[in-house]
């Protein structure tokens, strides 16, 4: 009897197997029949694909596998300039856009602040330091954290193989692009202001300090062009504590008068030797040619105008030129209107400022310095 029952419970039970077996078979011949997966609905799968590429659903087993997603699927190739946008990371544009500000910024104080005001080379040594300052900082924990990973890395590296520092450094991006952005930022700085801002007095390295030391080095310097020109300037290596004495004489003198042709105020001064004067066509001169210590020698320094020079020191003055006048300038100069004269007068130029081509700027005479003896 329980032999019958059992057989009887089994007879209703396989028909409901089979009905939903037969359900599944169904569906998924469907789905074949549609060309369609039954699970992600991706096109493709016919008669001769047993399972979908997209999501690894075998329909006539009813089960599903994990497969390698497609390339091409997953990374699209970019179409258009947003798509590129998108998929560039946020610190590129924050870091070109901080470039970009710093290179405006440098490039509006060359253009709006005059090169011989002193807030244009304040600013530009204050953005050199600061940027050096920074990219000297980032480069030194680049360095500490380039140690951690290359253990062979020494102390002169951070010098000889900068590249090498921060290597690792580009290879965790985007976790350190922070320190990537400030040293980029801190480098351009430093470079924008020698090479964009500029005005940086580099002149004061090598002019001359206490005024009367500027005399003797003039009339040295003097010698020096001579003794290489004609062999023999024992005469003016004599003359210097006269010249010098000479020129200080004057000095108190001309403190005592007041004089209607006093040139207008200038920030420096400078003594200079004329090596040249040009004729006005009448007997006298429009402006004299100037020579200077620069860089530890002779140069020419420019001219300067007749305009506050007292009508009888212009004749004193134009009666020892026209004694002294050479064919050759006495130092490498170009001008074709000057007549050019042996070393024998100086005087003393008020100027604001020096040019990029080693010239002066406003330039005023103030006084005439001691003849040089022959």
């Amino acid at each position: 009897m329980p032999n019958t029952m059992d057989a009887v419970l089994d007879d209703e039970q396989e028909p409901d197997v089979e009905r939903s077996l037969d359900a599944e078979y169904e569906s998924a011949a469907d789905a074949i029949a549609e060309d369609t997966c039954p699970e992600c609905g991706k096109p493709g799968l016919g008669k001769k694909e047993e399972w979908c590429t997209g999501c690894g659903f075998y329909p006539r087993l009813g089960i599903q596998i994990e497969v390698d997603p497609d390339p091409e699927e997953v990374t699209p190739s970019p179409e258009t300039a947003i798509d590129v946008l998108k998929q560039t990371p946020m610190w590129v544009p924050v870091l070109i856009g901080g470039l970009l500000v710093l290179t405006l910024m440098s490039v509006a104080v060359r253009l709006l602040v005059p090169v011989d005001n002193m807030a244009r080379p304040i600013w530009a040594i204050s953005q050199y330091l600061l940027g050096t300052l920074l990219f000297v900082v980032v480069h030194i924990i680049a360095y500490l954290y380039a140690i951690i990973e290359d253990s062979t890395l020494s102390i002169a590296d951070i010098f000889l193989r900068p590249f090498k520092v921060w290597g690792p450094t580009f290879n965790a991006l985007p976790g350190t692009s922070r320190r990537v952005c400030l040293g980029a930022w801190g480098w351009a700085a430093s470079a924008l202001a020698l090479s964009v801002v500029g005005g940086i007095p580099y002149h004061l390295l090598w002019e001359m300090g206490p005024e009367e030391q500027a005399k003797v080095n003039l009339v040295q310097a003097i010698v020096e062009q001579a003794r290489s020109a004609e062999g023999d300037a024992g005469s003016l290596e004599e003359a210097i504590e006269d010249f010098t004495g000479e020129a200080g004489d004057l000095e108190e003198e001309e403190t005592e008068e007041v004089d209607p042709y006093e040139a207008p105020a200038r920030d420096r001064h400078i003594d200079c030797l004329i090596v040249g004067y040009e004729p006005d066509g009448q007997g006298s001169f429009l402006s004299l040619a100037l020579g200077a210590v620069r860089k530890g020698k002779l140069r020419y320094v420019g001219a300067v105008s007749n305009q506050y020079i007292a009508p009888d020191i212009r004749v004193e003055m134009m009666e020892t030129m026209r004694q002294n006048e050479q064919d050759s300038p006495f130092i490498k100069a170009r001008s074709t209107k000057f007549t050019w004269l042996a070393p024998k007068l100086a005087c003393r130029i008020g100027f604001n400022a020096w040019n990029t081509s080693g010239r002066l700027k406003d330039v005023v005479f103030q006084k005439r310095l001691g003849d040089l003896p022959d």
